[in-house]
């Protein structure tokens, strides 16, 4: 392949792993900003059905816990994508 071949490669799974990073932030606010515990029966949120307890304290940090996780995800996906897109740029 040719460098410039590669250029092009890295710039468009940058631009792949930016988009995959703006999707885990759209659904940990998503998560966080539910206004009601409908979302316990939500086939979106099956998984969590178990981990639910009674105490309004324990859902916070279970909650907190959960979208936390999401924005990692969304952390490591940035700094994927914007390497990528610096690698890309090099001449």
């Amino acid at each position: 392949m040719k460098k410039n071949d590669i250029n092009n490669t890295l710039i468009a799974a940058g631009i792949l792993f930016l988009i995959v990073a703006g999707y885990f932030f759209y659904d940990s606010f998503e998560y966080m900003l539910q206004k009601e515990n409908s979302f316990i029966y939500d086939e979106k949120f099956g998984g969590m059905n178990k981990k639910y307890v009674g105490g309004d304290a324990y859902n916070f940090i279970i909650a907190g816990t959960y979208s936390t996780t999401i924005m990692l995800r969304s952390v490591v996906f940035t700094i994927l994508g914007c390497v990528c897109l610096l690698l890309g740029k090099m001449k």
